[in-house]
């Protein structure tokens, strides 16, 4: 396991990378767990979470 429960570990390890979140209930989890959170879908649902990546990464596919 990289990161516990309420604490941050090995976040580092994460630099460069982007978080997406389906909704709310789990960015807020990511921020309590040390991990920021870049994209956050406005529905959701997994089409609703890809919605929102797609619309973060205009032009990008596959």
């Amino acid at each position: 396991k990289l990161c516990g429960r309420g604490r941050p570990h090995h976040t580092d390890s994460f630099s460069g990378i982007q978080f997406a979140s389906i909704g709310p209930v789990t960015s807020s989890t990511l921020r309590e767990l040390g991990l920021s959170v870049d994209i956050e879908a406005r529905e959701y649902t997994i089409p609703g979470l890809i919605k929102a990546i797609a619309a973060a990464h205009p032009g990008k596919r596959g």
